[in-house]
């Protein structure tokens, strides 16, 4: 039912992409055209006025992992998206929430009862501002389950190039697929090891939702032995609304760990 998208940002932590063209850029999609643009071109739908996002992201395995959710959003006067407004009250995955004096849409806290709706059909939604011409929009889509990294459980293990090593999580069976995201860390792995790169590197994986893969020796094979190597895996969904103003909805969740690569 849904599609996984995944964004590698520079921060070494993975994420979907916004909507907001100043800010971020797409790296992959899989399972059919769903709108998204090359945010890199500057090609967009003609008529799009901003995106609400919710996000629960978990910094490692289900045995020691934080689990942290986030929403956003911009609501932009112009298509050109150069001003920024105040949209009215949106609502991002179930929760409520105000413009703020940033107009950025921004909670985050630990999950909780107060935090966006996951493993539901959920509303989003904004109440428009007349005094741009922008009108209330309002959908519903599903999204899915927060997904938890079963095993490897934790962070600062080892893994072998050669075997690689199994992924295990909690699959959605409203879900068709997930990304597997491989980060190697040339920042961290360089003040380790001064002979390894220093560049940072990214490549992901699209894999069907059934809770299991096995990292191969191919994943592997942009990590120099002795390197890191964060692991991230992520679902979600997308959908563009309205129709004279059109906005992007969508909500994703992330877990992962970081490993060092050994033979």
């Amino acid at each position: 039912m849904s599609v996984a998208y995944l964004l590698a940002a520079i921060t070494g932590t993975f994420g979907l992409a916004s909507c907001n063209k100043s800010e971020e850029t797409i790296v992959g999609s899989a399972g059919g055209t769903r709108g998204w643009w090359s945010l890199t071109t500057g090609t967009a739908p003609a008529n799009v006025y901003g995106y609400l996002v919710a996000s629960v992201d978990r910094s490692a395995g289900i045995s020691d992992g934080v689990e942290l959710y986030h929403t956003a959003g911009g609501v932009y006067s112009t298509p050109q998206q150069t001003q920024r407004i105040d949209g009215g009250l949106a609502v991002i995955s179930n929760k409520q929430v105000n413009a703020g004096a940033n107009l950025a849409y921004e909670t985050s806290g630990e999950t909780s009862a107060g935090s966006p709706s996951f493993g539901t059909t959920s509303t989003f939604s904004i109440t428009g501002n007349s005094s741009y011409g922008i009108p209330a929009v309002s959908s519903q889509i599903y999204i899915p389950q927060v997904i938890k990294m079963l095993t490897p459980a934790t962070g600062g293990a080892t893994v072998s190039k050669a075997v690689g090593t199994a992924i295990t999580w909690n699959p959605d069976p409203q879900n068709d697929s997930i990304a597997v995201g491989f980060l190697y860390n040339g920042v961290t792995s360089h003040e380790k090891d001064s002979t390894l790169s220093a560049t940072d590197s990214t490549w992901v994986r699209f894999v069907p939702d059934n809770g299991a893969y096995q990292v191969t020796s191919a994943d592997l094979a942009g990590v120099p032995v002795g390197g890191y190597v964060h692991i991230r895996i992520g679902r979600g969904n997308t959908m563009l609304a309205g129709s004279s103003h059109q906005f992007y909805f969508y909500a994703y969740t992330t877990a992962g760990a970081t490993f060092k690569a050994a033979l």
